[in-house]
């Protein structure tokens, strides 16, 4: 192996080892990574929206597949439930992976789909930190 590349093959090593500790994107737009942003939940409502879209809806989010603790911590959040059947609006943050685009949720309203891996935290605010 000559001096090129034994440097060609540093550089990407290099690049390799770097990349290891690098966390995923906040709010990734496509793949696996860390998502936070505002979470409701009620009759045929699962909706996900990011920091800074605004409220959460079919419009502005994604539907929302929680995973047990995910579902746990909404359900022990919300004591009550308004007379639209809704929890409360929550503030989440979450490792998960975003779909291709598609149709999901009831009657295929939302047009991505982001499925919960792990929950990092989840409080009741109406608003992003």
């Amino acid at each position: 192996m000559n001096s090129r590349s034994r440097f060609r093959l540093f550089v990407v090593a290099s690049f390799a080892l770097a990349s290891i500790g690098c966390p995923a994107p906040t709010n990734p737009t496509e793949g696996f990574g860390t998502f936070e942003g505002l979470y409701l939940q009620g009759f045929e409502v699962s909706a996900f929206t990011v920091c800074g879209a605004g409220a959460p809806s079919s419009s502005t989010g994604y539907w929302l597949a929680g995973n047990a603790e995910f579902n746990d911590r909404y359900n022990a959040l919300a004591t009550t439930r308004g007379s639209n059947a809704f929890g409360p609006t929550v503030y989440a943050k979450f490792s998960g992976t975003l779909s291709d685009r598609g149709r999901f949720g009831h009657l295929g309203a939302y047009s991505r789909e982001i499925t919960v891996k792990q929950l990092v935290t989840m409080e009741v605010r109406d608003k992003c930190p």
